[in-house]
């Protein structure tokens, strides 16, 4: 093959500095930018990182130290603007960082208002409480109780029975 050769030294080349290419994508430096620095192609590099379970950690981990990089850039940039021209500027830097840092780890710095949503329905539970009565409830009149038998057609099969002659 015509490019084998080529590909093994870029390989090679990334082994040989796993260590600083790590580091520069912890440092900030951009996968893009990073191949280009490299003097590889997308296939390679990421051919390259999930070679191994270790490396694809380190790549991880390199991400993760960039986001919390970001978030701390963040009170730098808030901290360092006193000039109310400049206020909108900053914020949307500050913004910005915010955003790239929730994206590459959301763990740590995404969005935390997901909330189970839990619906009830309080017909069901109304039905499930006259089934679990019986035939017969208890009905308060003028300080006398009546007993008042239900009529199917106002129980659930009765209902739903209704429903379906309705369809058809």
């Amino acid at each position: 093959m015509a490019g084998s050769p080529k590909r093994a030294s870029q390989l090679r080349l990334l082994t040989m500095h796993e260590d600083d290419v790590f580091n520069h994508l912890a440092d900030g430096l951009t996968v893009e930018n990073s191949i280009r620095f490299w003097k590889t192609s997308k296939r390679i590099w990421y051919k390259w990182i999930n070679e191994t379970p270790e490396r694809q950690e380190k790549y991880k981990d390199a991400r993760r130290q960039y986001a919390h990089s970001l978030a701390e850039e963040t009170l730098s940039i808030a901290d360092g603007t006193v000039d109310p021209a400049e206020a909108n500027i900053s914020k949307m830097r500050i913004d910005t960082r915010k955003w790239l840092a929730g994206k590459i780890d959301p763990d740590s710095w995404g969005d935390k208002n997901h909330q189970a949503a839990i619906t009830i329905n309080i017909q069901d539970q109304h039905l499930e409480a006259l089934r679990s009565l019986g035939d017969v409830i208890e009905h308060e009149e003028d300080e006398a109780v009546e007993m008042v038998e239900i009529a199917p057609e106002h129980t659930a099969s009765g209902l739903a029975q209704a429903r379906r002659e309705g369809e058809t």
